[in-house]
């Protein structure tokens, strides 16, 4: 039988699926659970991670059609 650190170990090295059986198995671990995403998504890492491809430029397919309004060029 697992204990509680062994289940919250294990949540923080699975993948998102077992991460949500986990998180729907163990009602009383969901607060602790809930507090280990936050912190893996306000890691510094992370945010590299997410923010480099946002930098990158925005390619606009329909650039002729920006400024329309009704069929009438603004």
């Amino acid at each position: 039988m697992k204990n509680v650190t062994d289940i919250v170990d294990e949540y923080r090295s699975s993948d998102f699926e077992h991460k949500l059986s986990l998180f729907l198995c163990h009602r009383s671990l969901r607060d602790e659970f809930t507090r280990i995403d936050l912190e893996e998504t306000q890691a510094p890492e992370a945010s590299k991670k997410t923010s480099s491809w946002l930098e990158g430029p925005i390619h606009r397919p329909f650039r002729c059609l920006m400024n329309w309004c009704c069929g009438v060029a603004v």
